[in-house]
């Protein structure tokens, strides 16, 4: 497949300079049931709250930028870029809003809505990670390509693509804001996520970690086996050492080492906590008088 040509301007190149009044002929004004939404935009979630604040603004004011739209095949005009404030001007029911209708194909119209949505910058995490994944899939786009059309750096789109490999009930998370980009990414470090992952995500929720601390136990969970737990003969007193560790960390909600010294001679009990509070709580548990 032929790599489709890059944006290049983008946008710009097919809205009239905001500086200067537009032209007589350069905009129309259209019913608004004549629009449609693309069903490739990538935006997904449109937040209510802020779809009424645009629709008293543009109630109060107008639509200042019309709405980039292309024919479709049922003699109606399917949005390129604007959708937010189709949405909105339906809200304040308007009848009719202003209109520019370029002629590019159904690739150049998706490329556009991708790279509207992204420049934003009010996308979701998941949204913009899809869109991104969509320039990638559909349009033979590296990294760097993508980088150069959307003025960010490769690395952060690197980034947003890696949220991709989460299970579906993080990104569910990630996009009702439950959870942050930054508490992903220190998800996406655990070096066994089969085993960590939902057990991190479930301590997450209950002690409400901050992203640093989220590090913290992800690098606490990344350690190694302590070497005693691995070596124990069948007859020391420590040779249930694992089951003791697990049934302690299941008890206490956070991670706890057992260090014994050789031929059982004693050893040690290591017990973490996140935070101040999270130390309370463990007194509270050890000392409940």
């Amino acid at each position: 497949m032929s790599k489709h040509k890059a944006l290049g301007r983008g946008l710009s190149s097919l809205i009239p300079d905001s500086s200067t009044p537009l032209r007589d002929g350069a905009y129309l004004l259209c019913p608004i049931d004549l629009i449609e939404a693309n069903e490739e935009q990538p935006r997904r979630h449109f937040s209510e709250p802020q779809l009424r604040d645009l629709a008293q603004s543009i109630h109060q004011h107008g639509i200042l930028q019309p709405i980039i739209v292309k024919h479709n095949e049922q003699n109606k005009y399917t949005i390129v870029a604007g959708e937010r404030r189709w949405r909105a001007a339906k809200l304040a029911d308007l009848k009719q809003v202003p209109i520019i209708v370029q002629d590019v194909s159904a690739d150049r119209a998706l490329q556009l809505a991708l790279v509207e949505n992204i420049q934003r910058e009010d996308l979701n995490c998941i949204e913009e990670a899809e869109a991104y994944h969509q320039l990638q899939q559909k349009f033979s786009l590296k990294q760097e390509e993508i980088s150069e059309q959307v003025g960010k750096d490769r690395s952060t789109i690197a980034n947003y693509l890696r949220l991709l490999s989460l299970p579906s009930d993080i990104r569910e998370d990630l996009i009702a804001a439950r959870l942050t980009m930054g508490h992903a990414r220190a998800l996406l470090s655990l070096k066994n996520p089969e085993r960590d992952l939902q057990r991190v995500k479930k301590i997450i929720a209950e002690k409400t970690l901050s992203v640093r601390q989220t590090e913290m136990l992800v690098q606490q969970c990344n350690q190694p086996p302590l070497a005693e737990e691995a070596h124990q003969p069948p007859d020391s007193p420590f040779s249930g050492i694992a089951q003791i560790v697990k049934s302690l960390s299941s008890r206490l909600k956070t991670r706890v080492e057992v260090k014994s010294l050789p031929k059982g001679a004693g050893g040690k009990i290591v017990i973490h906590f996140q935070s101040d509070k999270d130390l309370k709580r463990l007194h509270s548990l050890l000392d409940p008088l």
